[in-house]
């Protein structure tokens, strides 16, 4: 499903190997921290299918605005950092970012209400979207995720 994929922890120091384009990269795995809302988001930036999609443990209406805010302020940080989307010829009807649709995507687990664990549940979409495998809809322990991440350590 994400074939090759790139996980860009660090917006701040965004670099690419020169031999690899952006646009042989099917997806770049993005976790975003939403400062307002103590939480952190990872966001796929689907190139192929000109969409972001949001992979969020803690969904609500006034969480999703802050969300919006901190993925508008990433796709400026991208463009400003050189990331030419219109030099592609799959975008050149595209503007910029702005037109990337962003999908936020239901069906995957949810942390507790009031927990603070986001790291374990973006931990585990993106180790799971690497796979290949898409994300858990099931059950979800996340104590168990976390001994295991502990455990790799």
């Amino acid at each position: 499903m994400f074939g090759k994929y790139i996980f860009e922890p660090m917006r701040s120091h965004l670099r690419i190997h020169v031999t690899l384009s952006w646009f042989t990269v099917d997806n770049i795995l993005i976790p975003i921290n939403v400062k307002e809302r103590l939480h952190c988001v990872l966001i796929v930036v689907c190139f192929n299918k000109c969409c972001i999609m949001v992979y969020d443990s803690l969904r609500n209406a006034i969480h999703n605005s802050y969300v919006l805010i901190e993925i508008k302020n990433i796709c400026t940080t991208y463009t400003d950092k050189g990331l030419d989307v219109l030099s592609h010829p799959k975008y050149r009807f595209r503007i910029d970012f702005d037109s990337f649709d962003i999908v936020y995507v239901n069906d995957i687990p949810q942390q507790p209400q009031g927990s603070m664990d986001y790291g374990v549940y973006i931990s585990a979409y993106a180790e799971f979207l690497g796979d290949g495998n898409g994300i858990l809809a099931g059950p979800f322990d996340p104590y168990f995720m976390l001994s295991r991440y502990v455990t790799l350590l």
